[in-house]
């Protein structure tokens, strides 16, 4: 009768499953800290927050000894990375 079906809900918010993937990452390559980034971060910095507070909550044994956002915005990151790529391909 033109109801719209729910739309089902995420089983985990994007700040859970940006912390699950800190700790996983930091897990398997042993690091200090881990550095967010990207559009997303760009759009909403206090999601870094966000999800250290939710690495938090979890603790246990990949606790990350860090989480910041990365120094770079995301233009800035893409130029570098660029520049670096050129600067490795001449130097080969």
């Amino acid at each position: 009768s033109g109801a719209q079906p729910e739309r089902p809900r995420p089983r985990i918010t994007r700040i859970e499953a940006l912390a699950l993937l800190a700790r996983q990452l930091a897990a398997a390559y042993a690091v200090e800290c881990v550095a967010l980034g990207g559009g997303v971060i760009d759009a909403d910095p206090s999601i870094v927050a966000g999800v250290a507070a939710a690495m938090r909550q979890r603790g246990g044994t990949f606790a990350v000894a860090r989480l910041c956002r990365a120094p770079l915005a995301s233009a800035e990151a893409g130029v570098i990375g660029a520049a670096l790529l050129a600067s490795e391909a001449q130097a080969a």
